[in-house]
C-alpha cells in the first residue's frame, strides 16, 4: 500500500518497526493511495477543514471533515471509519455501478487496522474507541458474505444461514458467528453445484481467510482498563463524503453518515 499520506506539513507516516505488522495484514503495496489535504483555516483558531481521498483500483472516496488537532496523521483512525460506512451504505450501488467486488470489504477493514495500529504505536490511540472501531469493521466484513449469501441462496437455505448470525452479538459471538459463515464459504467452494453459486458472489477462500482473521482480531481484543480516563476527545466533525467510480465517471455523495446497522431480512 504506498502511503502519501500528505498532512499540512507535506509529511508522511513513519512505517511501524515491527516487520511482522504488514506481513500479518498481507496488504498489496499496490492497493491504494491515501492523501490528506487542508483545504481551509479559521484564523486565530485550531480549526481546519481538511479533505481525506483513497484512491483504489478504478474508485475513489473523498471525505472532508472539521478538525482541530494539531497532527491529522492521528485522525486517520476517524477517516476509515467514515470510510468504511460509506463504501458500507453504497455498496449494493457501487456492484452495479463500478462492479466493485466483496473483497474490498476486508482490505479496507485491515488498512483501517493498520492506520490504528500506526496511531497506537505512535501513541495516539484510543483504545476503548479502536476496540470499538475493531468490532464495526468485523462486523461489516461478515454482513457482507451474509448478504451476498442470502442473494443467491434458496428459501430453505436462507433460513439455515440467518441461524449462522445474531441480531445483538457480543464480540465473542461475532467471532463465532464470521467462523461459521467461512466454514460455509468452504462447504460451498467443495461441491461443484455450490461453488457454481457462490461464484455470483465473488466470495472465495481469500475471503473465508479474512472473516477468520478478523474474528481473531476479535478474540484477542483485551477490555479496556478500568478506572481509566478516555482519552480527550478533539474536535472531528464530517462535512460531506463523495464516490467516484473512475471507469464510468459516476459519482455519488452523501452529506452525512449514519452507524452501519443490519436490517434483518424476514426469512422466506
Amino acid at each position: 500500500m504506498t502511503q502519501p499520506l500528505h498532512g499540512d506539513d507535506g509529511t508522511s507516516p513513519e512505517k511501524p518497526e515491527n516487520p511482522t505488522l504488514r506481513a500479518d495484514l498481507e496488504i498489496d503495496p499496490a492497493a491504494a493511495t491515501y492523501t490528506l489535504k487542508v483545504l481551509s483555516t479559521s484564523p486565530g483558531e485550531a480549526r481546519r477543514t481538511v479533505l481525506f481521498r483513497r484512491v483504489g483500483d478504478g474508485e475513489a472516496i473523498e471525505i472532508s471533515a472539521e478538525t482541530d488537532s494539531p497532527n491529522l496523521l492521528a485522525e486517520l483512525p476517524a477517516f476509515m471509519d467514515a470510510a468504511l460506512e460509506i463504501q458500507r451504505a453504497l455498496w449494493p450501488a457501487q456492484r452495479t455501478v463500478s462492479r466493485m467486488p466483496s473483497s474490498f470489504f476486508p482490505l479496507l477493514a485491515e488498512h483501517a487496522r493498520l492506520f490504528r495500529t500506526l496511531a497506537a504505536e505512535g501513541g495516539r490511540g484510543d483504545r476503548a474507541l479502536d476496540q470499538r472501531r475493531a468490532v464495526r469493521e468485523a462486523m461489516i466484513v461478515r454482513d457482507v458474505a451474509w448478504e451476498a449469501l442470502r442473494g443467491v441462496l434458496d428459501p430453505a437455505r436462507r433460513k439455515e444461514l440467518d441461524a449462522l448470525v445474531g441480531a445483538d452479538e457480543d464480540p465473542d459471538e461475532l467471532a463465532a458467528s464470521m467462523d461459521r459463515i467461512a466454514d460455509l464459504i468452504d462447504g460451498m467452494r467443495a461441491d461443484p453445484r455450490d461453488a457454481a453459486i457462490l461464484a455470483v458472489t465473488d466470495l472465495d477462500d481469500k475471503y473465508a481467510t479474512a472473516l477468520r482473521r478478523k474474528a481473531g482480531v476479535l478474540r484477542a481484543i483485551e477490555p479496556a482498563p478500568s478506572g481509566v480516563a478516555p482519552r480527550s476527545r478533539r474536535l472531528f466533525r464530517l462535512i460531506g463524503t463523495a464516490y467516484r467510480a473512475l471507469r464510468t465517471e459516476a459519482f455519488m455523495t452523501a452529506p452525512t453518515i449514519s452507524s452501519t446497522t443490519r436490517a434483518r431480512e424476514p426469512s422466506a
